[in-house]
């Protein structure tokens, strides 16, 4: 796939902290990820690459949110978006009822039935 390269991606606090710094650049390797990981998983941040070409959103509530080109939402959940889909709205239905109705709200937005 073209979407497969090593790029540095910048990591911006979502949240004001004090004395944490507000935004890292890594590169997006393995090693990269765990590093970041080690500082930063316990705080709500966005990641994206220098062209702004995808962008994932990380939560203190191990809730991800991945945006870009249809190929690499696809490689960064590890199957193809249908199934994705799928999965997630068995999770949604499965979650605590204030959780429970926010992820059905999101899940609905990507309903086949509802897209032309």
């Amino acid at each position: 796939m073209a979407f497969v390269r090593k790029v540095d991606v910048q990591a911006v606090l979502l949240e004001e902290l004090v004395d944490v710094r507000d935004e890292v650049t890594f590169e997006a390797t393995t090693e990269g990820l765990c590093d970041f990981n080690k500082e930063f998983a316990h705080f709500n941040v966005a990641l994206v690459p220098e062209d702004f070409s995808f962008a994932i959103i990380c939560t203190v509530n191990d809730h991800f949110l991945i945006g870009g080109h249809p190929d690499f939402v696809s490689l960064a959940v590890g199957k193809p978006l249908p199934d994705a889909r799928t999965e997630f709205l068995e999770y949604a239905r499965s979650e605590q009822a204030t959780v429970k109705q926010f992820l059905l709200e999101i899940a609905s937005r990507y309903d086949d039935s509802s897209q032309a």
